[in-house]
């Protein structure tokens, strides 16, 4: 008697570089608590403060002030851009070797982190660029590089299905 073995459509083999997890932090995405307060504090302080001083408020005032901006900017930015690259480093070593498979209904994650089953209806997003494949869903996101694949095609196909299944399962 021949046993009935049930097998993934596909299975995905790639080791995550800091190059993929760093594309994958720089994806658009809404703001987080603290990158709101960094922005809305510092512009309510100077706004309170010019309203104290209206009096006295003279061309170096307002030379200060943009000053005082252009340099929370650049330190924002500078804590920002070293946040994701430290994040970005530390997923990459933390996953390394992944393989990913697709079932019908899910997706099997298994990493150097553990082993993940990713079920349609939960995935959130699919984002499709010319390198990549990112699977976001809450709490988490999959990154699956061009090199996982046949080719771009394939990339593109992969992607499409997943979305087309996570749209369709959800409740």
């Amino acid at each position: 008697m021949v046993e009935d073995v049930q097998r993934p459509l596909a299975v995905y083999r790639y080791r995550l570089t800091y190059v993929d997890a760093l594309a994958c932090e720089r994806l658009p995405g809404e703001w987080s608590g603290w990158r709101k307060a960094a922005m809305i504090l510092p512009l309510m302080a100077i706004g309170a403060f010019a309203g104290l001083l209206e009096d006295w408020t003279g061309v170096w005032w307002w030379t200060s002030v943009v000053g005082l901006l252009l340099a929370w900017a650049l330190v924002g930015f500078a804590v920002l851009n070293w946040r994701i690259h430290r994040r970005a480093r530390a997923r990459a070593l933390r996953e390394g070797q992944t393989e990913v498979e697709e079932w019908g209904d899910r997706l099997t994650i298994r990493s150097q982190a553990g082993v993940t089953h990713l079920a349609d209806e939960a995935i959130g997003r699919v984002i499709v660029t010319g390198g990549h494949v990112f699977v976001l869903w809450r709490g988490g996101s999959l990154i699956l590089p061009l090199r996982a694949f046949e080719d771009g095609e394939a990339m593109r196909a992969f992607g499409e299905a997943v979305d087309r299944r996570s749209m369709e399962a959800a409740p």
